[in-house]
């Protein structure tokens, strides 16, 4: 006992000749003082920043939004189609020299009229619409003999692997001329795996490639409606349609695009002198693809089927918040309230 009283003695006395005192007092009020000064230097720096980026991303969507319509309005105003701009014919059996059109796009050698074209389709993990992607391919309104189906398997997944050329080879038992080809690296991606595909031996007979993603459909009409502008104009080198997306909200995370570009190889590897200047080379824009996902499509009755309701929503709430402030407050801060307000608005009713 003795040595523990003496132990507390010198630890009291020690304490007692520490240079610093805690006042346990005043304690709250300078906890109270630090979160002033991080809050009035750190915190609140931090916030109007994000609100400025936050302001600033909201004017860019509803120009972006606001362009868009315009450039919507005066297309359809007066009529600017490819068509009108670039020469476009058909190509049909009577180019060919065969009086049946239905059997020419059947194949069985009477598409000599026809240009070669390859369709690649990169795949890497695609389990949920292999199927439908290779089908529509397939099912593309084009002579048998003069199209090429090339499926670029880059999946890492075996089971995956094994039901994409399981896929390919009923189709090739369908009379298809489909290949499915895989590599050995992933270098490049997607990328990567168009341009291998570029080097069998087969590629070499092809005029002009269609790209399509492996979630992505096109109409069965595509080439038929595309490749014309590149056969019938020797300064368009590519045709993109346009991007879609199933859903559109601010708020929504499930969106699918879609891209299929048709290239033309042509005088790639006979005169690449006439590709060095790229002003001789033009692109055209056409519509002509549908999105895979969602595939169905229903009539839309009721309001939150048809619209972004979420953000029509966040936009009601922000436009009533700038009201208030406009007509109680007086803060000043119903311009930027009224302004992302009306970009979610737009947004919400962009169907």
């Amino acid at each position: 006992m003795d040595a523990i009283a003496h132990g507390e003695e010198v630890v009291a006395r020690m304490w007692e000749e520490l240079p610093v005192r805690v006042d346990w007092a005043t304690v709250p009020a300078q906890c109270a003082y630090a979160w002033a000064q991080a809050r009035a230097f750190v915190v609140v720096p931090a916030i109007r920043l994000l609100l400025v980026l936050s302001l600033a991303m909201t004017v860019m969507i509803l120009l972006e939004k606001l362009f868009v319509a315009a450039v919507y309005f005066t297309v359809k105003a007066f009529g600017l189609k490819p068509e009108r701009r670039y020469r476009w014919r058909p190509i049909t059996a009577a180019a060919a020299g065969d009086g049946d059109e239905e059997a020419c796009l059947e194949g069985g050698g009477g598409g000599a009229g026809f240009p070669v074209v390859l369709v690649q389709i990169p795949m890497y993990n695609e389990r949920e619409v292999y199927k439908l992607s290779i089908g529509a391919a397939c099912a593309l309104e084009w002579p048998s003999d003069r199209l090429v189906i090339q499926v670029l398997d880059d999946s890492t997944d075996p089971v995956v692997k094994d039901l994409v050329e399981i896929e390919c080879k009923r189709w090739l038992g369908k009379g298809v001329n489909i290949k499915y080809e895989v590599r050995g690296n992933r270098k490049g991606y997607k990328a990567g795996a168009l341009k291998e595909g570029l080097k069998h031996s087969y590629v070499h007979e092809c005029e002009y490639i269609a790209m399509f993603d492996a979630d992505f459909q096109p109409e069965s009409d595509f080439l038929l409606r595309t490749v014309p502008f590149l056969v019938h104009n020797a300064d368009i080198a590519l045709v993109q349609t346009r991007w879609k997306f199933a859903t559109t909200g601010l708020l929504d995370a499930g969106r699918v695009n879609e891209w299929v570009v048709t290239e033309k190889l042509g005088d790639a590897n006979k005169a690449k002198s006439a590709t060095d200047g790229l002003e001789a080379v033009k692109v055209i824009d056409v519509e002509l693809t549908t999105p895979l996902v969602p595939k169905l499509k229903k009539w839309r009755l009721r309001f939150w089927d048809k619209y972004n309701c979420s953000e029509i929503f966040v936009g009601t709430y922000i436009i009533i918040c700038g009201c208030y402030d406009l007509f109680y407050a007086n803060k000043g801060y119903y311009i930027y309230l009224f302004v992302q307000g009306l970009a979610f608005l737009v947004v919400g009713f962009d169907k």
